[in-house]
């Protein structure tokens, strides 16, 4: 299982960008049967999204959607393994 937040990080520090992705999350309905939803933010600009019932996996759906927008040939092969 690919591991997207910590793949995206390290491309962001091999190319001098640590930390340029932040992430915001938001929680909806009850404690324990809600909804996470996160956005990876890059230069203010949402760059992915992602909806799960941890904020570990709604984050990891952001991540890897980031990846697909800002390194597209780092995601797909990624996305291959």
């Amino acid at each position: 299982m690919v591991e997207w937040t910590m793949q995206l990080n390290n491309i962001l520090q091999a190319n001098g960008r640590a930390g340029q992705v932040t992430y915001d999350s938001r929680h909806e309905g009850p404690d324990n049967k809600g909804l996470w939803h996160v956005k990876a933010l890059s230069n203010g600009q949402e760059t992915g999204s992602g909806s799960g019932k941890t904020r570990m996996e709604a984050k990891e759906l952001a991540s890897k959607n980031a990846m697909k927008v800002l390194y597209p040939d780092h995601h797909k092969a990624l996305e291959g393994k």
